[in-house]
């Protein structure tokens, strides 16, 4: 619980859970950066999840433990989140 909290906690830091604001005279649309937004917090939570708190074993006689394929697959969707995030608020804040 502690990683998962952890990495809440950095993404709360980061800015991640503050919604871009769309000014006035922006050509986005309102609602569909609310969406992306939306998107990029649910990507970065499940993958914190993955990451944390996923332990899945499969196999009957020696069971083999998948706990690094749902890590690896969580720090590619918290990164992924973070790089779209970054990029959605670049592209709202300057306009481009």
């Amino acid at each position: 619980m502690l990683i998962l909290w952890v990495c809440l906690g950095a993404f709360y830091a980061y800015g991640g859970f503050d919604s871009p604001v769309v000014s006035e005279e922006a050509y986005q649309v309102p609602a569909k950066v609310k969406q992306a937004w939306l998107k990029c917090v649910l990507m970065f939570v499940a993958g914190a999840v993955s990451v944390s708190l996923v332990d899945h074993h499969v196999g009957l006689f020696e069971p083999t433990n998948l706990r690094i394929l749902y890590v690896i697959v969580g720090i590619v969707l918290m990164v992924g989140a973070s790089l779209w995030l970054n990029a959605l608020k670049t592209a709202v804040v300057g306009g481009g």
